[in-house]
Parts: C-alpha cells; sequence; structure tokens
C-alpha cells in the first residue's frame, strides 16, 4: 500500500518511469530457472536502481524484499548470494539511515540469517554491510537487535577466520543500543534459539571482567531479570555439554552464591536447573557445579573442590581453612538452602505448575531426582546437611507417583505397570545406598517428633490430605504413619538381613514407648494410624521370629544368626510390656471414667499368677497326662482343673462406667486388643 509520499512523487515522470523499470526488474525473477538466471534479474535490478539514486523511496519495496529473501536461500551458491548483497547495499545506500531504520524489518527477513551458513567469500562482504549501514543506526537498531543477535551470533566461532572481526561488530553495537538493552535482547536469544546458546554465553564470558563484581557489571543481566534467568536454564539444560559448561562458568563468575545479585527464588530456580547436570556424569560439568555450590575461586574452574579436600579434617564446618572459610561450610551458609529447594521442585509432582516455569525441560522424567539425590550422596559434605530435610519429601514424592495408579504386586502386573515398577526400583537404588539403621531410625525419630508437635498442639486441625505435597514441612502423625506403611511395602527389605531381625523389631518398640509416653495426647485417627503401622511392622518381623527355635544341636556357623533372632525375640518381649502398658495407659485415658476404682474391683476377684516356675510346669504336666489318658470315644470329655485353694469373695455386680467420647476410639481400642493378642 502506497504512503503519502509516494503518492506525492507519482506527480513526477521520472519516478513513474521508476517504478515502470522496477515493475520490469522484478518479472525477470518469475522467468528463473536455475541460479545463474537469479544472477541476471539481480544484475537488471541493480541496474535500475544505480540509476535512480536521486529517489530515496524504492518501489515496490515490499515485493523487492521478497525476492531478495528469496535469493539468499541456503542451496544457492555464494555467487547469487554476493549479488545480492550488492543490491542491498545499493538500497541501503539509496534510503539512509532514517528510511531504512523503518524498513528494517522488511529487508532483515532475508539478510539476517545469511551468516549462519554462508560461504567464506560472502562473510565478509555482509559484516561489511552490517558495519557501514546497520551500526550507524544506534538506538534505532533496537526494533530489530534480536533478529540480529540471531543472525550475527553463529559468526562467532573461536577459531575462525572472521571470529575477531563479529566479536568487534557485537561490541560496537552493545554501545551503540545502550549495553543493558544489548544483553536484555541477548539473554532472550539464548532463551529462544538452542542454536546460538554456545556463542551468546562465550561472548558474555569473554567479556566479562574478571577483575569487578558483578555488582559493577550489573548491565550484564539486561533489562528483564527473569528473561536472564530463564535463558541460564535453558543453556544448563541443553543437550549440548560444552553449552552447559558455559553456563556453569558464567555461574561460577558472575554469580557466586556468597555475592549473588538475584533474590532466593531466582538463585533456586537456577540450582534447579544446574543439578541435573549431574544425570550426563560428565566429571568437567560435576567439577564446575561442585565449585559453585562449594564456592570454589571462579576463575579457575579447573580445580573445583576434590573429595580428598572434602573429607580432610579442615573441610569440617567450623574448622580454619587456607582460603579462610572451609568448603563445607561454605555450602551449609550459602547453598545447603538452594539446593534442598531444587530437590523440592524436583521431586514435585507437577514441575510445570511450580514458580520455577520453564526451569524444567520438556523431557523431565520422574527418574531424574532420585538419580540425582544418588549422584549427591557420593559428596559427603552434601549429604549430611541436606538428607534429613530432604527425605521426607522423597517419600511423599513416591507415594504420590505411586498411589496415581494401585500398587503392583505380582510379575504379570509389573510387566503391565512398567514406569511404576522402574520408579520402585530406582527408589530402591536410592534406599539402598543408604544405611539401614539411618533408614529406620530416621523413621523413629519422624515419629518422635510428630508425637511431640501433636502433644504440644492439643488444638490442631487434622490435614485435608492424608500425605501432604512435597515441600509442605514436619510431617503429621498420621501422615508419617501412612508413608511408613507404604515404605513397607515398597521398600526391599530382603537387601539388608538385618532389616527384618533387628531394625524393624527396635522401630516396633521405639513405637509402641512412644505411644505409651504420648497416649492421651494424641486424636483417635491418629491413634489408629499409629497402632496399624505397629501390626504392619509386626507382620513384617514375625517371619523372623517363628524361626527362632532352641536347638542345641546349632553349628558355630548358626550361631550368628541365632543370637540376631534372640535379640530380636527380646525386642518383642520388651514391645509386648510396652503394649500391655499402653493398654493400661489406653484404659485410663480414653475408656473408663473412674479407672483405679474399677480394676480394684477387678483385683478381688482375680486369681493370683503362681509364682514359681515349678508350679506351673507341675500343674500344666498334669493337664497333659489329663488329656492324654482320655479314653478316644470321649474326646470332648471335661478335664479335671486343679483344686486351687482360695478365699471365696461375695462380690457385688460391678457397673462400667464409660466415657462419653469412648465411641470415637471403637476402632483404635480394637486394633489394641488385636496387637496384645498378635504379640502374644
Amino acid at each position: 500500500m502506497a504512503n503519502i509520499e509516494e503518492y506525492e512523487l507519482y506527480g513526477d515522470a521520472k519516478y513513474r518511469s521508476y517504478v515502470t523499470a522496477v515493475d520490469k526488474a522484478l518479472k525477470y525473477f518469475e522467468c528463473t530457472s536455475d541460479w545463474a538466471d537469479l544472477i541476471s534479474a539481480l544484475g537488471k535490478l541493480n541496474k535500475v536502481l544505480q540509476s535512480h539514486q536521486r529517489f530515496q523511496l524504492i518501489p515496490r519495496h515490499i515485493t523487492v524484499s521478497k525476492r531478495l529473501a528469496q535469493c539468499m536461500h541456503p542451496a544457492l551458491p555464494s555467487g547469487v548470494h554476493l549479488r545480492a548483497l550488492e543490491t542491498y547495499e545499493l538500497i541501503f545506500r539509496n534510503v539512509g539511515s532514517q528510511r531504512l531504520a523503518q524498513d528494517l524489518y522488511l529487508y532483515s527477513a532475508g539478510l539476517f540469517p545469511l551468516l549462519a551458513y554462508a560461504a567464506m567469500n560472502v562473510r565478509p562482504a555482509l559484516l561489511a554491510l552490517y558495519e557501514s549501514y546497520l551500526l550507524p543506526l544506534g538506538e534505532q537498531l533496537r526494533p530489530g537487535l534480536n533478529g540480529f543477535l540471531a543472525g550475527v551470533l553463529p559468526g562467532l566461532e573461536e577459531g575462525s577466520d572472521y571470529y575477531q572481526r563479529t566479536d568487534t561488530l557485537l561490541l560496537n553495537v552493545c554501545i551503540a543500543v545502550e549495553k543493558s538493552y544489548f544483553y536484555g535482547c541477548l539473554w532472550k536469544c539464548v532463551l529462544c534459539n538452542p542454536g546460538i546458546r554456545l556463542q551468546a554465553l562465550t561472548f558474555v564470558v569473554s567479556h566479562y571482567n574478571r577483575k569487578l563484581s558483578m555488582e559493577d557489571q550489573l548491565y550484564i543481566i539486561g533489562t528483564d531479570i527473569d528473561s536472564m534467568v530463564q535463558a541460564l536454564c535453558a543453556a544448563l539444560q541443553d543437550s549440548s555439554v560444552l553449552v552447559q559448561r558455559s553456563a556453569l562458568e558464567l555461574l561460577l563468575l558472575g554469580f557466586p552464591l556468597h555475592n549473588c545479585q538475584l533474590v532466593f527464588e531466582d538463585r533456586a530456580r537456577i540450582c534447579t536447573a544446574a543439578v541435573i547436570v549431574l544425570l550426563r556424569r560428565d566429571m568437567s560439568l560435576n567439577r564446575r557445579l561442585f565449585a559453585w555450590l562449594f564456592g570454589s575461586d571462579g576463575s579457575t574452574t579447573a580445580s573445583g573442590v576434590s573429595s580428598s579436600e572434602a573429607a580432610s579434617p579442615s573441610s569440617e564446618p567450623g574448622s580454619p581453612d587456607p582460603t579462610g572459610v572451609s568448603t563445607s561450610a561454605y555450602f551449609y551458609a550459602h547453598a545447603s538452602s538452594l539446593l534442598l529447594e531444587a530437590l523440592r521442585n524436583l521431586f514435585s509432582q507437577k514441575p510445570s505448575e511450580l514458580h520455577v516455569v520453564p526451569v524444567l525441560s520438556g523431557s523431565f522424567s520422574i527418574f531424574w531426582p532420585y538419580r540425582i539425590l544418588i549422584s549427591l550422596m557420593d559428596r559427603q559434605e552434601i549429604t549430611t546437611v541436606i538428607l534429613d530435610d530432604i527425605l521426607i519429601d522423597v517419600f511423599r514424592s513416591l507415594y504420590h507417583e505411586c498411589n496415581q495408579g494401585s500398587l503392583v504386586h505380582s510379575q504379570q502386573e509389573k510387566q503391565n505397570d512398567r514406569p511404576h515398577f522402574e520408579l520402585v526400583k530406582t527408589a530402591n537404588l536410592l534406599f539402598s545406598s543408604l544405611e539401614p539403621t539411618y533408614l529406620w531410625g530416621y523413621v523413629a525419630k519422624g515419629f518422635r517428633e510428630a508425637c511431640k508437635q501433636a502433644h504440644a498442639q492439643p488444638d490442631r486441625v487434622s490435614p485435608q490430605q492424608l500425605v501432604a505435597q512435597v515441600g509442605s514441612g514436619t510431617p503429621s502423625l498420621t501422615e508419617l504413619c501412612t508413608l511408613s506403611e507404604f515404605l513397607l511395602d515398597v521398600i526391599s527389605l530382603e537387601t539388608y538381613v538385618e532389616t527384618p531381625t533387628e531394625h524393624l523389631p527396635d522401630l516396633l518398640h521405639s513405637i509402641s514407648q512412644e505411644l505409651v509416653t504420648y497416649c492421651g495426647s494424641l486424636a483417635p485417627v491418629e491413634l489408629e494410624h499409629a497402632l496399624s503401622l505397629c501390626s504392619r511392622l509386626l507382620c513384617k518381623v514375625q517371619p523372623s521370629i517363628a524361626t527362632t527355635v532352641d536347638d542345641s544341636s546349632l553349628s558355630a556357623q548358626q550361631a550368628p544368626s541365632q543370637t540376631a533372632a534372640d535379640d530380636a525375640s527380646s525386642v518383642i518381649v520388651r514391645c509386648m510390656q510396652s503394649f500391655q502398658q499402653l493398654y493400661v495407659q489406653f484404659v485410663s485415658f480414653w475408656l473408663l471414667s473412674e479407672p483405679a476404682q474399677t480394676v480394684a474391683q477387678f483385683d478381688t476377684v482375680l486369681l493370683k499368677k503362681r509364682m514359681t516356675a515349678f508350679v506351673r510346669e507341675t500343674e500344666l504336666r498334669r493337664l497333659l497326662e489329663s488329656v492324654a489318658t482320655k479314653e478316644p470315644s470321649d474326646p470332648y470329655r471335661s478335664i479335671d482343673l486343679p483344686k486351687v485353694s482360695r478365699k471365696m469373695v461375695k462380690v457385688s455386680g460391678m457397673k462400667l462406667e464409660l466415657l462419653q467420647g469412648f465411641g470415637q476410639m471403637h476402632s483404635a481400642y480394637a486394633s489394641l486388643c488385636r496387637m496384645l493378642v498378635e504379640l502374644s
């Protein structure tokens, strides 16, 4: 559509002849059959432009720009590209800077992509065109700067003949358009264009002044911090190791954790993307990542923090270090909270719905968090700090993922539900790297803390979800019991022989002790879940207890296992005593309104227990002999019980007064009774 200026020029006969000549030259493009025809057509168009240089307005400029873009096709030879560049130069010279800035969106479509695939003899001509006509535009280049950077950065290849010239061009453009705006567009290109990430990050790292901090070079962050953070996250998850390495280099140089210009949320997003490099198992990436987390010198990324240094005594928090602060202390002070938040982001069921969008790429796998945590566990300085805090979220994530469908048990079901089977397998790989003493001790510790929390909050409200989402903090007692029962189903207890014979009985005893202590502070539903957990634990322990036989013919090789079984039996005996105490506590707190008076009444009518083992054995032997001598024809005849001389007590009618709230405790009371029966 012609504008007002073009309408005015139509009054000039020479301009009308100019339009006619351009139309005629454009006709030749419609009749081309090979690249030689394109060169001829471009030559005719160039002659028309040269003979009418007095006019700044190019007739049919939209059609001309389309024809020139077609001549920049990658499949065409360099001769066509060079002739088209001559046409661009004639047009830019004729229209002047002001009009070029207005029409740059038309000519950039064919011009900007050329450098990525241009032949070596084409590149100097293209760079000269940029230097002569686009660079003088200054701030007028801003609207097309994203496309310009996407077109020029591919030429920034280290070792190429035109690396220095391209780098100088970018520096001059950076100054011309203002540094903050330049880097803001650069980060947008990194985010949206994977093909130029390596060159863009190389440019940023090479021009970062290592003698100054990021605070003195804030223009590198650009005009939009969120775009820069997202670009770094995208680069850290790039498919190229070189891109990931450059991104980690930039983190070491410009964003050390002890002096970072970013808020906690942005640093957590970057850390979430950064730990994903552990999946590559690349030593150069791991070295840079751990150097960033442990605060080593960013200018010497080749050193990092070695395992020997981490294991040395000087690496422990609070101990002296040649650099003034130990690596473990640095990690605890600056990186531990970020790493915890990053792992919680990874273990969340729906990372796309978190505030870290778009940190995680579309190829995110539910197996990643477990494999990343396994890799982190190779560093003792990390696991000693974060494991206690992240393990409960690992349990929550696994629970939610497995309960999206039903848990599978049979081999056929495992084959039909392969993803969940593989997830449980990967999780077991993580759990097997933990000492069983720590794992089940962690559950016991969590149960104790949950009981204390319940005791400290008598007016607490029951959670809406049985198992909270990842990152919900300290679990409630019902949640911990649910997760513990779930772990008994998914964790392979056969990995360590001592688990069912030592650790699970110890856990059962620990839980029973806590229930005795906090029986009166727990809600009915909490007691019911806790007793259900105890029942499940006992089911896992009982097969080992059942094998405890008193056989004097045990060999020396069998003695250790028999000793372990005896220890487990003694723990079960202590559990029995604890549950008997729990029963008394339960009756006192939740069942009887006057427990002391009721017990006193029962004591008057109960038979006294035989005090000596000899008396018990004598009566048992007589009962067995009596059964053995019965006639086969009368197997059900009553057995004469031993006469016990006792003082006959006349008991008046008893009346048990139950508490009003006992109706809520029926299920818990039934579970407790079942536990006593099972333990007996």
